[in-house]
């Protein structure tokens, strides 16, 4: 199993990336760029296989994110310094490779005396004992950096920085704007098998296997017609109930569809609360309430099974006897820290604090902060409009969650900050839990993944797409370039500073995961 999901989470990424890397790869050659290599993966290759047109394809051992190396970029000069020893092939008195170390005896051996690019071509100034020559590139020299690996000399024109500022930002957001368009087929092709949930009705349409209701002599088509003596007139109403009842047991009377009546007294609901990250609730057998963990406790270490026996905040200590005192807690307390006093399993009494992720935050990120279940769904029906409309809506909350979630972490006060963000491991326990719950839903988190990764990839920072964006955005207005020097120096340092943060967010994934 573990290898289904390592081969899905493989091929996930690979697809998301293969594809951003094609629009930066599409413009390129729209625009007449020499393209060096088209890579998936980063570190060293695992295959390599070069087109006829001397691209060298590669998929190399990292399974994180791609390149297209294009003439340009950086600067031909980085390779062919002054005074640097080289050894050079003529074809018809022009260069046509030139090598940083012997390979055969039918080479000229030398040093650079000056590299020139011109609007005529591209020259190199040459010396050696029989003198000092001038010789002229040919348009498919190439720079040999070993016996394998090699790029071919771009005449100016095929440059990248030759290009407009129109083509270049083409090439720069066509990456991003492939990830858009992926997100965007895969949700109409979804569209084509999803059903609209019909709220307005308060018949059952699917029973959770383990839930709550799966242990009541119930089946699909029947109807609930109040909780916890209120009536019940759809689903929305069943939602409303539940979260304002700040109880983990329910009264609920159910409808055959026969017409019988059948009243179920102190139904154990599914519980979860997201703000400090406790689910399944349950009373204790001499006080406290049973909990398991996920989200922010059990990165605090608080183990599953442990029995909670008191919650502080602000200094006020609540003694916690009923499973439902935990309920009321924190439909008050909704921010800040909490300390958090517990018995573990195997009986030994610990204290930590947690800090919330704030019931505002979640709200805004369309979540609620408890919620209390009672297993079942609604009933699904066929709607044209529903799904018409379903691509342009996943679309835009993708998007909308996105950016909120941009905004918080840079937004004080909020409980989140860069330990929640996800790097390659919390990709793959995503992957593997939506895969759990069916193809759909493990094709729509490809889509949501693919829009997540086309707009980091536009965030306004170097080494991303973005911040080259912003500089060529300075080039259009102030009408002249950044130096390449500069330019090149800004992506390295933020390039190794992005590698940290992953480095970071992974050991964060690592400690979710254990």
């Amino acid at each position: 199993m573990v290898i289904i999901q390592i081969l899905l989470f493989l091929a996930i990424l690979g697809v998301i990336v293969l594809v951003h890397e094609f629009g930066h790869f599409y413009f390129a050659r729209k625009a007449g760029i020499l393209i060096h290599e088209f890579s998936i993966g980063m570190g060293p290759a695992i295959y390599s296989k070069r087109s006829r047109d001397d691209i060298l394809f590669s998929i190399k051992a990292f399974p994180i994110g791609g390149s297209v190396a294009m003439s340009g970029e950086e600067i031909n000069e980085s390779f062919l310094k002054e005074g640097q020893n080289i050894w050079i092939s003529l074809e018809k008195n022009e260069i046509s490779k030139i090598y940083f170390k012997k390979v055969n005896e039918n080479l000229n051996e030398g040093h650079i005396i000056k590299y020139e690019s011109t609007d005529d071509g591209n020259f190199l100034v040459f010396s050696n004992l029989e003198g000092q020559n001038r010789y002229r590139l040919s348009k498919k020299c190439k720079i040999y950096f070993n016996k394998n690996r090699y790029y071919r000399i771009a005449n100016p024109e095929n440059l990248f920085q030759s290009k407009t500022i129109s083509e270049r930002f083409k090439v720069i957001f066509g990456g991003p704007l492939m990830n858009f368009i992926l997100a965007f087929f895969i949700y109409i092709a979804l569209a084509l098998f999803v059903m609209a949930p019909d709220l307005k009705d308060n018949t059952i349409g699917s029973i959770q296997d383990g839930g709550p209701a799966s242990i009541l002599e119930i089946r699909t088509g029947d109807r609930i017609t109040s909780i916890n003596g209120e009536l019940v007139n759809d689903w929305n109403d069943i939602s409303e109930i539940l979260y304002s009842s700040n109880s983990i047991y329910a009264n609920v009377t159910i409808m055959s569809e026969n017409g019988d009546l059948n009243v179920y007294d102190k139904l154990l609901l599914d519980s979860s609360i997201v703000t400090i990250g406790f689910s399944n609730l349950r009373q204790g057998e001499n006080g406290g309430a049973i909990i398991d963990t996920f989200g922010r406790a059990k990165e605090a270490g608080i183990e599953n099974q442990s029995i909670l026996r008191k919650l502080t905040h602000n200094e006020i200590i609540y003694e916690i006897y009923d499973v439902d005192d935990v309920i009321d807690f924190f439909t008050k307390v909704q921010s800040g820290q909490v300390e958090v006093e517990y018995t573990t399993d195997d009986f030994i009494n610990k204290t930590t604090t947690v800090t919330l992720i704030s019931k505002e935050t979640l709200e805004e990120l369309g979540y609620n902060d408890i919620y209390l279940q009672l297993g079942v769904g609604p009933m699904m029906k066929s709607d044209l409009l529903y799904s018409i409309s379903y691509p342009f809506v996943s679309i835009y909350e993708n998007f909308s969650n996105i950016f909120t979630t941009i905004r918080l972490l840079f937004s004080p006060n909020q409980g989140v900050d860069a330990s929640d963000l996800s790097g390659p491991i919390g990709i793959f326990s995503l992957i593997s839990r939506a895969s759990s719950e069916g193809v759909i839903e493990l094709i729509s988190f490809t889509a949501f993944l693919s829009i997540n990764i086309g707009v980091l990839n536009l965030l306004p920072i170097p080494a991303l797409d973005g911040g080259r964006l912003v500089f060529l955005l300075y080039e259009w207005i102030f009408k002249r370039k950044i130096h390449p020097r500069i330019e090149n120096l800004l992506n390295y340092l933020v390039f190794y500073f992005l590698m940290g943060l992953i480095v970071y967010v992974t050991y964060n994934d690592l400690l979710r995961l254990f």
